[in-house]
């Protein structure tokens, strides 16, 4: 039985059938062996890998792209995949081990690629004059072919701004994309290379009879075997990144319940919520704790890793999370994230009402309000060419499926938009570090949650009563957003009272307004993700100033001129103007890599 190969990176060009593929095709070879890819196939298309060892010359290749941290790790060495066998069979194997990856199969006729269900793993693909590409990152295929950069994606640009990062399958570059969620693509020389949708996530059908006990018990259950599943095989000492949330405390626990060895890793203040929560969690359930001091200019120092793997296509309010690099110890280990369990579990459907959900047509106008308050409305001034708000919305229906209840293509639009792009976009920065797993990212959980009823997933009334029932000790702990825990727990509501008492005795002694400019300078975030949103004054000035300095180069990059009121527009809009800054910054990056736009 032939092993299957771990790779990192990928490039791929197939060339037309015509002069001008064959030229572009030796063009790319060309340049590719000047890098550190090995190359395995180059007629009658082209695949570059990294790879540790160049496999045996095959017919056939059967590669899995992972990132680097899990493809060294004990837990997928220990996996055993058939190089021959069917694809699918294949897949049951990637998706409880690997969980984000690309699976290629290279023949000498043919090629294919399939995603796991939301696609993680990104690669991006291009049309060109000679052909079509498929690259790992965007720099490669703009370093291959230059003028992939010529033509910005505006409407990109401005989900970027709302959104924290674009929609579907946008990046700033128009003629660059990124893969399908779920999608599967396919070449031949007489078909040429194609994709569709073949893995990603389905509707799933309601049960509207159901008793919230066997429902319990069945998300319990499937979480345990998810959990189980998906550590099998580890021998590196596994952490957990406990913020203090549900989904971490959850995961804590059935790790307790299958006697998994664990150390848990939080990063905070004293004076935040969640370092309180996470220390009250270890507690309850006799955990090592390691507290990391929260770095208040961590999103700066971490900066550069999220640009490199995100190339601009990701607001950096998601880097509070590298934190974690600071833990030398874990670095190299097995670290557990709770991806999505906010989601399934409901945590995102309240923020509209009935009626937003009445139709698909409402789902979008609402989920466009929500993004774009009135506020912001401005922002398609902030820049020409101005983008269109009708294409934002547009955007949004088209992700929004047909074929289930509104409230159940919400909750399927934001996994492959806002978790695929945005949230998950720091797993390719510690994929480089950690072999990070995710129990709640499996299908069984997705199907069983989304067969819940609305009623069942508003407020997480699940997933509390889930905690209520089996975990009463951490359900009386409570959530660091919250002022009450699920089961009502007098010491942590005194508790609460008597931090809120310090701030009210000194605004009557030395005045409201005082107090509050004290509380800012000495406690300036209210929870420990503010420190990561840049939100201090001086941050402030400090991110416009380098948007002013950086205008022309962005407009010499993108062809993006910023408007003459553009300082007016972003110092009353904090999310336009970090996303602006991580944009500028990308540029300017990519500006010193020697990428130009012409």
């Amino acid at each position: 039985m032939a092993g299957i190969a771990f790779i990192t990176r990928l490039i791929a060009y197939f060339p037309d059938q015509r002069p001008e593929g064959r030229n572009e095709l030796l063009q790319v070879a060309e340049k590719i062996r000047a890098t550190e890819l090995k190359i395995l196939r180059s007629e009658p298309y082209l695949l570059a890998v990294a790879i540790p060892k160049l496999p045996e010359s095959s017919d056939t290749y059967t590669l899995l792209d992972i990132f680097p941290a899990a493809a060294s790790s004990t837990r997928m060495m220990a996996r055993t995949f058939d190089a021959d066998a069917p694809l699918e069979d294949i897949h049951r194997v990637a998706e409880a081990s690997a969980q984000c990856y690309n699976l290629l199969r290279a023949t000498q006729t043919s090629f294919s690629m399939e995603s796991d269900m939301l696609g993680l793993k990104a690669v991006y693909s291009a049309r060109t004059p000679g052909g079509a590409l498929l690259s790992s990152r965007i720099a490669d295929a703009l370093e291959l072919l230059p003028t992939l950069a010529r033509s910005t994606d505006v409407v990109a640009l401005y989900e970027l701004l709302g959104f924290w990062a674009p929609l579907r399958e946008r990046t700033l570059y128009r003629n660059v994309q990124r893969s399908l969620p779920g999608g599967a693509y396919r070449w031949t020389p007489n078909e040429g290379l194609h994709g569709r949708r073949t893995r990603s996530l389905q509707p799933v059908q309601l049960t509207p009879c159901q008793f919230m006990d066997q429902v319990t018990a069945n998300i319990r259950s499937a979480s345990c075997e998810s959990l189980d599943e998906k550590l099998a095989g580890a021998q590196e000492q596994i952490w957990l990144a406990l913020s203090g949330g549900f989904d971490s405390r959850l995961i804590a626990a059935l790790c307790r319940d299958l006697r998994v060895p664990l150390r848990a890793v939080t990063y905070s203040r004293p004076h935040h919520r969640e370092w309180h929560s996470a220390k009250a969690i270890a507690q309850a359930l006799k955990l090592e704790l390691t507290v990391l001091r929260q770095d208040r200019n961590a999103t700066l120092r971490y900066l550069p890793n999220h640009l490199d793997a995100t190339e601009g296509n990701a607001d950096c309010g998601s880097v509070s999370i590298l934190n974690l690099l600071a833990c030398r110890s874990a670095l190299g280990h097995t670290l557990l994230h709770g991806f999505c369990g906010d989601l399934l579990s409901g945590g995102h459907i309240d923020p509209f009402s009935a009626n937003d959900y009445a139709s698909r047509d409402a789902m979008a106008d609402a989920i466009v309000r929500h993004w774009y308050p009135s506020s912001s409305e401005d922002l398609k001034e902030l820049f020409t060419p101005s983008p269109s708000l009708d294409d934002v919305r547009q955007d949004v229906l088209d992700g929004l499926r047909p074929d289930c209840p509104p409230y159940q293509a919400y909750l399927l639009w934001y996994a492959e938009n806002r978790n695929r792009r945005y949230v998950a976009s720091h797993f390719a920065v510690l994929g480089e570090y950690f072999d990070t797993v995710m129990p709640f990212y499996d299908r069984r959980l997705f199907e069983l949650w989304f067969s819940i009823p609305p009623v069942g997933l508003s407020g997480q009334a699940t997933l509390r009563q889930l905690l209520a029932r089996y975990y009463p000790a951490l359900a009386r702990i409570p959530h660091p957003a919250e002022s009450a825990p699920i089961i009502p727990n007098l010491r942590w509501q005194l508790a609460r009272l008597c931090r809120g008492v310090a701030p009210r005795v000194m605004a009557g002694c030395i005045g409201r307004e005082r107090t509050q400019h004290l509380l800012l300078r000495f406690f300036r975030d209210d929870d420990f993700r503010s420190l990561s949103k840049l939100a201090a004054p001086q941050q402030q000035n400090e991110m416009l100033a380098t948007v002013t300095d950086l205008r022309r180069l962005l407009c010499d990059a993108l062809g993006v001129e910023l408007s003459p009121r553009y300082p007016d527009m972003l110092r009353g809009n904090l999310q336009a103007l970090r996303t602006m800054f991580t944009v500028v910054r990308y540029v300017q990056r990519q500006h010193e890599a020697g990428l130009a736009r012409w």
